[in-house]
């Protein structure tokens, strides 16, 4: 289960940067440019469609639970 919408570890850097503001520049690389032991999908859109049309739970967009994330951090 995960927030609708999507996106990349490179957009949601960008979020973040715009977010808060920060004086930074987000690269982009490809997945197989970062070392890591374990082998990464090319595609790993988590789908949720089942859970909307099977059980009516439809969650909201990943931005607006970055925000929320965020405003928690700041109270």
């Amino acid at each position: 289960m995960t927030a609708s919408g999507e996106t990349a570890w490179h957009g949601f850097g960008e979020a973040i940067v715009a977010r808060e503001r920060l004086n930074t520049v987000v690269t982009a690389i490809r997945s197989e440019d970062y070392p890591t032991a374990a082998q990464r999908p090319r595609n790993s859109r988590l789908d949720c469609t089942r859970l909307k049309t099977e059980l009516g739970i439809e969650l909201p967009h990943w931005r607006e639970e970055l925000a929320a994330v965020i405003a928690l951090r700041d109270r």
